[in-house]
């Protein structure tokens, strides 16, 4: 299958996880396609990222301390400046409970943990609209 590289190194992907080998593991299933990468380990990093410089698309862990990634999507999706920008949440304990929370959040897309490559690669380009 042919990758987008040139195109998607045009797309910044903010990665926020609490956990250094799931953003890691996340990293190594963009790096393929080119994307560039930020890694923050917060919700609280990731909205001071947002007010710095915004990235083009968010995956986003659900499960994080202080600050979940519920919380985090809403805010995104309730500020003008930001609500376009696409939010992938990722957990690893799906129920239809998260499920409708992570609708009424705003997120864009979900994916499972762990995270299949393919899938999420998919994703991405889908969101961004790189077909």
């Amino acid at each position: 299958m042919p990758t987008n590289r040139g195109q998607a190194a045009n797309y910044t992907v903010l990665i926020v996880d609490d956990e250094a080998i799931a953003r890691d593991i996340l990293e190594g299933h963009l790096a393929t396609d080119g994307y560039q990468v930020v890694l923050v380990n917060s919700g609280f990093q990731a909205l001071n990222r947002f007010e710095q410089n915004p990235p083009d698309l968010v995956l986003l862990d659900i499960m994080m301390p202080h600050l979940d990634g519920f919380e985090v999507c809403q805010r995104i999706k309730t500020n003008e400046r930001w609500q376009h920008i696409p939010v992938i949440l990722i957990t690893g304990f799906w129920d239809n409970e998260q499920v409708i929370r992570a609708d009424e959040a705003g997120a864009d897309g979900f994916l499972k943990k762990p995270v299949d490559g393919a899938e999420l690669r998919a994703q991405v380009r889908s969101l961004l609209g790189l077909h």
